[in-house]
């Protein structure tokens, strides 16, 4: 028992709208995860510019702490 031909077409039209909005559904998550995950590496990479600047700055720090103690030193002599 087939349906006839008019209520065949509403049925595929049916189930075509049905496959685009999960077509549409799916899409849009992938963008997000997308999205999330160049967030994520945005986030990671400024994460470590930041901490190799702060050890950049210890480090300068560092090496103009031991010439103020070295010019201390000369000033006690």
């Amino acid at each position: 028992m087939r349906n006839p031909p008019e209520e065949d077409k509403g049925l595929r039209s049916y189930v075509g709208i049905g496959r685009s909005v999960r077509g549409r559904k799916e899409v849009r998550r992938r963008l997000e995860l997308q999205r999330c995950e160049e967030e994520k590496k945005q986030a990671e990479k400024e994460a470590e510019e930041k901490k190799w600047k702060e050890e950049e700055e210890a480090k300068r720090r560092q090496e103009e702490g031991d010439d103020e103690d070295e010019d201390e030193d000369d000033e006690e002599i």
